[in-house]
């Protein structure tokens, strides 16, 4: 994972509170969060997935919510340290 990663991890938990299934944030609240096109976030997102520090959550309505998972949280916490 590189700094962008991070980024997402942290406006993720921090600003959209995407920490659970219920929780979870669409990629569109997460791009307004970091002013960052959604093509790219989703690319991002595909990886983390892939890595398994975000799942998908509960749809809302017709998209796709994300959220951190424990070893994404744990993942974000050594780094801030």
């Amino acid at each position: 994972m590189d700094r962008l990663d991070y980024a997402i991890l942290k406006v993720m938990l921090e600003r959209c509170g995407a920490g659970s299934r219920i929780t979870a944030a669409t990629s569109k609240a997460i791009c307004s969060e970091m002013d960052m096109k959604v093509d790219t976030l989703y690319r991002r997102l595909l990886g983390l997935m892939d890595m398994g520090v975000i799942c998908k959550g509960i749809k809302d309505r017709r998209e796709h919510t994300y959220y951190v998972t424990e070893d994404g949280k744990t993942a974000f916490r050594e780094v801030m340290e």
